[in-house]
Parts: structure tokens; C-alpha cells; sequence
């Protein structure tokens, strides 16, 4: 995990990624060039991102001209946890939050409890949610903002009394 409460900028984009790989029909690899450009990830931090998740298990990667990347398993089998543990390891192997070099179990800095308490916390709460839930999330977000944006490109008309009615 990182050395604070916000996850590493390699699990968030490994996380974004997860969530756009499920979106996606079963068994196609998707181009990483598709990838990066959905999720706005550099493509050679996007590449390393993935063989990490490949190497862990939770992607399928076949390189060439008609590579890609694929989940190896159905995104409601895959939590957020299991894309943050491959990426930044478990809440267990986490730095002290202060940066302390000596700081653990046995010699603790004063927020050691209170860190372990919100590490475990953090990792209970993304071991929860699946990367299905994440796409579900994503997928309602984008209906809200495509109705959003449909209500406000709307002709409007004019009243005889100078009010705006949508048409």
C-alpha cells in the first residue's frame, strides 16, 4: 500500500483499467493503446501496470498485432484488494505513515496502531468490492452525465411571457 490513506497512482490506474477490461465482451483482448486512451494512463506506464497484473494473475496477455489484455476471470470474482495487493502488496508490508525507517510491531511510532487500524480498514472495505461493481458504478455515472448533457442540449422555446420551456 502507499504510505498514506490514497492508493498508489499505479493501483488507480491498474483499478480503472480492471473496470474497463469489464466492460468489455468476454475473451476479447483489448489493445493497450484502447486501454490507455479510455482511461487517459500513458501508454509504457500503462504496459508496466499490466505486467504486473498479468505476472499476478489477474490479466491474460498476448502480445503482437493481434494482442491485448483480457481479465482472466469474471470481474465479479476479482476485488479491488486483489488489483491493490498485486500492485503496492498486502496492508501488512505497508511503510509507517510518518516515514519513520525503524518503525514496527516491536519499536512502533505513535500513529503505528492507529495506521494498522486504517490499513486494515482500507483493505476490508476494497476486498469488498469487485471490479463488476466498480464497472456497474462507472456505467450508471455515464447514463447520469449522458442525461445530464441530452437535458441541457435540448431546443428550448420561448413563452409569450419570456419564460424558457424545454421542448
Amino acid at each position: 500500500m502507499a504510505t498514506n490513506v490514497d492508493l498508489s497512482k499505479q493501483s488507480q490506474y491498474a483499478i480503472l483499467a480492471m473496470a474497463y477490461l469489464a466492460g468489455q465482451p468476454p475473451q476479447r483482448l483489448v489493445p493497450i493503446r484502447e486501454i490507455g486512451a479510455s482511461v487517459d494512463v500513458p501508454r509504457p506506464f500503462l504496459s508496466k501496470i499490466l505486467a504486473r497484473l498479468s505476472k499476478g494473475g489477474l490479466v491474460k496477455a498476448r502480445r503482437g498485432p493481434h494482442g491485448g489484455v483480457m481479465l482472466s476471470r469474471p470481474a465479479a470474482q476479482t476485488s479491488l484488494g486483489d488489483v491493490v495487493h498485486v500492485l503496492d502488496g498486502s496492508p501488512e508490508h505497508s511503510r509507517c505513515y510518518l516515514g519513520l525507517p525503524g518503525c514496527d510491531e516491536r519499536n512502533p511510532c505513535p500513529l503505528h496502531a492507529t495506521w494498522k487500524r486504517v490499513r486494515a480498514e482500507l483493505d476490508r472495505e476494497l476486498s469488498g468490492l469487485t471490479v463488476e461493481d466498480l464497472w456497474g458504478m462507472r456505467r450508471s455515472s455515464d447514463r447520469k452525465k449522458r442525461a445530464t448533457r441530452a437535458s441541457l442540449e435540448r431546443p428550448r422555446k420561448r413563452t409569450k411571457q419570456g419564460a424558457v420551456r424545454t421542448r
